[in-house]
């Protein structure tokens, strides 16, 4: 390849994945691959030598998922003023087309994402970056589908400084579910919550499960808290 085209990105049309087809060697008889099926990397789950690290694809986001389950168990005893929904929602990527759905149908008066955010704490970045493993709870002040409700933020925050949660404000270029579900009829009030996550997008993620402690307890303790004077 030459030099100046090893700089740029290649044109998905040049993009190929070889599955050892050959002539006598169908993949669609052969391995049932048939056009538009999707491919992901194979990654395997790893705790690090660091014990507080994991390893995985596809924290973004699997991470709000675990917390969503972890979230129910701790309120499956707790009292709380609260009728509360948990969703898993789908395509966020590509438009925030599931939150819009579920928003419709739920009609929510408050609504929170649980998602990543984006550490910059690796070479080529910012070394003095507030987004880095180990810095707690992301709270969003901007991304650019919403400016969180900043009474909701200033209560999540209170909560956390009372109860000794580590969390640091965020922002990013793209958006979180919250983007649509702020639009839901008459407005929603809505926040997102981030778990620090290296390497998003890529085949391999990298999450401290201290961070994902800190957001779940936070979370929690929102739910637990919240109610109509609020």
């Amino acid at each position: 390849m030459p030099p100046d085209e090893r700089k740029k990105l290649p044109d998905i049309e040049k993009l190929y994945i070889d599955v050892g087809a050959a002539k006598d060697f169908h993949p669609k008889k052969k391995l049932a691959i048939r056009p538009g099926d999707p491919i992901v990397p194979m990654t395997q789950f790893e705790q690090m030598a660091n014990p507080d690290v994991y390893l995985a694809k596809a924290w973004d986001d699997r991470v709000g998922c675990a917390l969503l389950v972890d979230l129910l168990n701790n309120l499956i005893a707790a009292e709380h003023p609260n009728t509360v929904y948990l969703v898993g929602t789908v395509q966020e990527e590509v438009g925030l087309r599931g939150a819009k759905t579920a928003a419709f149908a739920v009609d929510p008066d408050i609504g929170f994402a649980l998602d990543v955010s984006i550490c910059r704490d690796t070479p080529g970045n910012d070394i003095d970056a507030v987004e880095k493993l180990g810095a707690g709870a992301g709270i969003l002040i901007y991304d650019r589908t919403m400016i969180p409700h900043s009474k909701l933020k200033e209560f999540v925050c209170e909560l956390a400084d009372m109860n000794n949660i580590l969390y640091h404000f965020t922002s990013i270029k793209g958006g979180y579910d919250t983007g649509t579900i702020h639009l839901t009829n008459f407005g929603v009030p809505c926040l997102a919550i981030g778990v620090p996550c290296r390497y998003v997008h890529s085949g391999n993620s990298i999450i401290s499960l201290e961070d994902y402690e800190n957001v779940l307890n936070l979370i929690t303790l929102i739910v637990k808290n919240l109610n109509k004077e609020v």
